[in-house]
């Protein structure tokens, strides 16, 4: 009965202290476990589980029921400055790295190139606010810097890759963890030699360099910071990436160079940084790979909204797309793929190649309602589930209830597409 009694006085508390960091100002919390001690703000939490942002803007999920201690620090949370976090990395990473800074961007890589790497990185964080904005989307600062981490060769890529909990595979090039926030890559001998890392204009490759797939990070449990998105350059078909699939959910590409990886990587960090999606919350798998694929295409650097249609396509996805269209069953379908990740488990070169299809109609005609739709769906109550239901009712929300005529104005468009 006792122990009873001290159970809830703490639940209690730790309500009363955790439930304060729904205000404007939320408090700096020190919270404690036996795997250690976090300081940073409840940003959203449950009876069971509390998600704490931390000073770097490293994301832990903390089951409540092994907090051993909790106490108000004091003040109001803030994020650690760009000097903070590098002065980190100095400690983590040591002098074989060079650390660059740019407006957005802290890029931890091999010397003599990391400034390189960091200007690419930053030019892909301007196209997106450039391409988004000038679409009337309404975009947030990123609250902390954006961290990306160059590792000159596979093996150390390989090492920090399994202390992030990471299963490497032969071809995985990149990834973007939502729990640490940062994208961690790797320079191949090719690349130093290939370098600059800029594809030439006009130029193109095989469409078997656009397989994407997903991975759960096998350190963790259940939940929205769960998940890594990669690019993998190894898998040949649906077999291998059936595999892959069956030992966790990773999100990757076949055979994509470096400068590929950057710009698909730094468009899912950008997008979770400045308020297009959320990192606690559940997204739609089609949403997420959408929006990155989007910015696969070489002539989505491009800005501007004064240029044709055309010099956006990524011409890898709609060729496959179109390909797909041939046998994709036509009852249900749009319905299906907005409610449910159900195609990217069973054929997952369609599925992306109809999310990055999907987005860029909708992107292109219907800017204003794919804004509120994105907007909605960062809204949802972070820890709550998105059914099915749920998720074709906000879809229909945004773009009205006939999606009859909506697949047809968008299968119209993709055809149309030159």
């Amino acid at each position: 009965m006792k122990q009873t009694r001290i159970g809830l006085i703490l639940a209690f508390a730790m309500a009363t202290l955790l439930g304060e960091a729904g205000a404007t100002a939320a408090p700096l919390i020190e919270l404690t476990t036996a795997g250690g001690t976090f300081q940073g703000k409840s940003i959203a939490r449950n009876d069971s589980i509390v998600y704490l942002m931390q000073r770097d803007g490293c994301l832990e999920k903390l089951p409540l029921k092994k907090i051993t201690a909790y106490r108000k620090v004091g003040g109001q949370f803030s994020p650690f400055s760009a000097a903070d976090v590098r002065d980190r990395l100095r400690r983590e990473f040591g002098n074989e790295f060079e650390i660059v800074g740019t407006g957005h961007y802290l890029v931890c890589g091999p010397r003599q190139r990391a400034r390189m790497y960091a200007d690419i990185f930053e030019e892909t964080y301007r196209t997106f606010r450039l391409y988004f904005g000038a679409r009337g989307f309404s975009l947030q600062e990123p609250e902390f810097p954006l961290v990306a981490l160059v590792f000159p060769d596979p093996g150390a890529f390989a090492r920090y890759a399994r202390e992030d909990g990471v299963t490497v595979s032969r071809g995985l090039r990149g990834y973007y963890l939502l729990s640490s926030n940062r994208i961690a890559l790797f320079e191949s001998e090719q690349d130093r030699a290939c370098l600059p890392l800029e594809e030439p204009q006009g130029a193109s490759r095989a469409f078997v360099s656009a397989s994407t797939f997903r991975l759960r990070v096998s350190k963790h449990t259940d939940g929205p910071a769960d998940w890594l998105f990669g690019r993998d350059e190894a898998a040949t078909s649906l077999w291998k990436i059936a595999e892959w699939r069956e030992e966790g959910e990773f999100l990757g590409s076949i055979e994509a160079n470096l400068h590929d990886t950057i710009v698909h990587e730094a468009t899912h960090q950008v997008g979770f940084n400045t308020g297009l999606q959320s990192r606690v919350g559940v997204n739609p798998l089609w949403v997420t790979e959408g929006l990155a694929t989007l910015f696969e295409a070489p002539g989505i650097r491009n800005a501007g909204t004064q240029y044709a249609v055309s010099t956006r396509i990524n011409r890898e996805r709609s060729v496959w797309f179109k390909n797909f269209c041939k046998t994709r069953r036509k009852e249900k379908s749009l319905a299906d793929f907005v409610a449910t990740d159900s195609l990217f488990r069973t054929s997952p070169l369609d599925a992306y190649s109809q999310a990055w299809a999907l987005t860029f109609f909708l992107v292109e005609t219907r800017s204003r309602q794919y804004a509120n739709f994105l907007q909605s769906i960062a809204a949802r109550p972070a820890l709550d589930s998105y059914s099915a239901d749920a998720r074709l009712a906000d879809f229909q929300q945004a773009f009205g209830n006939d999606l009859v005529l909506l697949e047809a104005a968008f299968l119209r468009f993709m055809n149309e597409l030159k």
